[in-house]
C-alpha cells in the first residue's frame, strides 16, 4: 500500500513542478489530504472579464481526466443574453455537465484521450484557451468550439 501512496505522490510532485514551471500563476490547493486543485486567474482579452480557472485532481490520478471548471466569475455571460451556465453541456461552447454550484465545466480533452502520459499543463493551457476564445465570443457571438477546430 504505501508504494502505490508513494507512487501517487511522486506523480502529484511532478505535476505541481510542471505548473510552476509552465504556469507559475498557478497554484496547488490542498483542502485535505484526498481533495486538491491547481487554480489560478487568466486575464481577459477584449470583454475585461477576467477568469477563475479551478482543476481538480481527480482521486484516480493519473489514469482519470481531471474537471476544469470556470470558477471565477460565477456566472459566465454568452451573446447575445443569458449565460453558459444555463446551456450545461453543449458542443458550441465547448462545455460539459456544470460543476459545484452549477460552475461551467470546460471541455479540455476527451476522456477516451486522456492517459497517464497526460500531464495537467494540457487543461490548463486548453483553460486558457477557452478564455480567450470566450472573449472573442462575447465580441462578435461565434461559436467558442469554432477556435478548437
Amino acid at each position: 500500500m504505501s508504494t502505490i501512496i508513494n507512487s501517487i505522490n511522486m506523480v502529484i510532485a511532478m505535476q505541481v513542478y510542471l505548473m510552476q514551471l509552465h504556469f507559475p500563476h498557478f497554484q496547488m490547493v490542498r483542502v485535505k489530504e484526498d481533495e486538491a486543485y491547481f487554480e489560478g486567474w487568466v486575464a481577459g482579452e477584449q470583454d475585461s472579464i477576467d477568469y477563475q480557472l479551478r482543476l481538480y485532481f481527480n482521486p484516480l490520478l493519473p489514469e482519470v481526466c481531471p474537471a476544469l471548471y470556470v470558477w471565477a466569475p460565477l456566472i459566465v455571460p454568452r451573446m447575445p443574453s443569458g449565460s453558459i451556465n444555463e446551456v450545461g453541456a453543449t458542443h458550441a461552447y465547448h462545455t460539459l455537465s456544470n460543476g459545484p454550484e452549477g460552475r461551467v465545466q470546460i471541455c479540455h480533452t476527451a476522456s477516451s484521450d486522456w492517459d497517464a502520459s497526460v500531464t495537467y499543463v494540457l487543461p490548463i493551457l486548453k483553460g486558457n484557451l477557452w478564455c480567450i476564445a470566450h472573449s472573442a465570443h462575447m465580441q462578435d457571438g461565434s461559436s467558442i468550439s469554432g477556435y478548437f477546430m
